[in-house]
């Protein structure tokens, strides 16, 4: 058994008695031993190897807990238009678009509506009077769009909203090009499939993802995976060893066709398992259509949509037949407390509904109310604290008392309800894990959390997330060989000073995947 000795960072383990050592041994990739690197090397002095790492301390590899890994490769390569007021919008369109070919589609993301007054396909369309110009926000529910698109779209005066959906009209009844929540058709999605949907580009978005996920100090990302072709990409990455990340691939609950053969796919590399039946219950607080108890505060008479109980509970009674893991994206309060009230009667019924770990995510906005339910239903809330980061914009929404209740993370720990971490990455505009527990122990508004508390929702948490809990997040024998090199003891340090930490080398398995 060949042995490798790392030393050199302070490892904070994550174990209460023994919360850190001076060095660890591992072996086919995972820790076999932890103590000072004098004892280390008497006990493994023959066929061992000693790597010395730079660095202050080694911490537990960050593990995702929600992710879109291609997408995030994508989002790379696509025009950016996050911070973009309108005119700087049909700037950056007709630079990177000074020419386009006759029937090019014309794709941007991350425009922010509440940057731009009354965004309207006039806008666009003295500009790009043929092409379909398609620009999504950022979080990906909704769409912008000029008369072009409309018209791929089918989209007219006379069009039904989409389900849980609005078609925005202007004082005349005609629709502005804004969409939230919107249904694309089959000639949008036809051409989106030629562009995206191939090996090679999979295997390029990929690549280009868990090279950046890498750089991060991140070791583990659950994904929200959905297609089976994807799924036949990373399969191959496993099998020619590229694979630089353990990776939770997610089936698409709503639509059974995809989560079938999904579900053929046999895994049998360690980095790669099937993770939940991922479902949708509402929208974002950005499109108006996270589903409220109360009217958004710059939109009276709009509290969102969201599913119903009906609709909650064939979600639910698919897991719960197939013993499978459900996650349930639900950003508004509304939508949580009707799904709550779903699954408390069918526990009544199906008590061993409480081992499948069922998970909301994101889980923005929770009534006080509603905390002892979702701890007595052992419901795990799977946030994501870079949605920090635009706590100001979420003010215009929800209004200032409710934005002090907005990403209850204190009150979620002090409930017992289980936390963990991860970025929603590239719905939110990074992933870092070192500036999401930035934001979670730094935020303004509402309560914060403690260091350790953030380290551990990333690592110990997360794990939890994906029934890991016995080899991941924690850097201890038997547990796997991840874990990342900081430049600073985020524990020890000036919380203002966590963001600017650098990650120093990841290790994956035993090897290293970034230096």
């Amino acid at each position: 058994m060949a042995v490798t000795i790392f030393h050199g960072p302070l490892f904070l383990t994550l174990l209460d008695d023994q919360p850190h050592v001076d060095a660890l041994a591992a072996a086919d990739g995972r820790i076999i031993a932890t103590g000072s690197l004098e004892l280390l090397r008497q006990k493994y002095s023959e066929d061992c190897r000693v790597i010395r790492l730079p660095g202050a301390v080694a911490v537990p590899g960050f593990n995702d807990n929600h992710v879109h890994a291609a997408f995030t490769g994508q989002d790379m390569l696509e025009l950016d238009l996050t911070g973009m007021d309108g005119d700087q919008v049909l700037s950056a369109l007709k630079q990177r678009f000074p020419d386009p070919g006759r029937r090019d589609i014309l794709y941007a993301q991350g425009w922010q509506p509440e940057l731009i007054s009354e965004p309207h396909r006039k806008m666009l369309d003295p500009f790009f009077p043929d092409n379909p110009v398609i620009l999504i926000p950022r979080g990906g529910h909704g769409v912008w769009t000029n008369s072009a698109g409309l018209r791929l779209m089918r989209i007219g005066p006379k069009s039904k909203d989409p389900p849980g959906g609005q078609i925005l009209r202007d004082s005349g009844g005609m629709p502005t090009g804004v969409i939230r929540e919107p249904r694309f058709g089959p000639r949008l999605f036809r051409h989106w499939a030629k562009k995206y949907i191939s090996r090679r580009v999979i295997r390029s978005q990929l690549q280009r993802a868990m090279k950046e996920f890498n750089a991060a100090g991140i070791t583990s990302v659950q994904d929200n995976t959905w297609l089976p072709i994807q799924l036949a990409v990373l399969k191959r990455l496993a099998r020619r060893s590229e694979l630089t990340i353990r990776l939770s691939a997610w089936h698409l609950g709503a639509v059974p066709p995809l989560d079938w053969l999904m579900s053929m796919h046999r895994l049998k590399d360690p980095l790669l398992s099937h993770g939940p039946l991922k479902f949708f219950l509402d929208g974002t607080f950005t499109n108006h259509s996270a589903w409220l108890w109360s009217d958004y505060a710059d939109e009276p008479g709009n509290a969102g949509k969201g599913k119903g109980a009906a609709e909650i509970r064939k979600y639910l009674t698919r897991a719960i037949r197939r013993r499978r893991q459900a996650a349930f994206h639900a950003i508004g309060d509304r939508s949580i407390s009707v799904f709550l009230d779903v699954l408390e009667e069918l526990t009544a019924k199906h008590p061993e509904v409480r081992d499948l770990r069922i998970r909301l995510e994101h889980a923005q906005i929770i009534r006080a109310e509603d905390l002892p339910r979702l701890r007595d239903l052992n419901v795990l809330i799977c946030a994501q604290p870079h949605a920090l980061m635009t706590m100001e914009r979420d003010r215009k929404f929800l209004g200032n008392e409710r934005l002090e209740e907005a990403y209850p993370y204190r009150a979620l720990l002090d409930s017992g309800i289980h936390l963990s971490f991860g970025s929603d990455s590239p719905a939110e505009h990074s992933f870092h894990p070192l500036q999401g527990i930035h934001h979670a122990v730094n935020r303004e508004h509402g309560d914060s959390i403690r260091v350790e508390e953030a380290l551990r929702c990333y690592t110990r948490g997360s794990a939890y997330a994906e029934f890991r809990e016995h080899d991941k997040g924690f850097l201890g024998e038997g547990a796997v060989a991840d874990f990342a090199v900081l430049s600073e003891n985020l524990l020890t340090c000036p919380t203002d000073r966590i963001r600017d930490i650098e990650v120093i080398s990841t290790i994956l398995a035993g090897r290293r995947v970034f230096r």
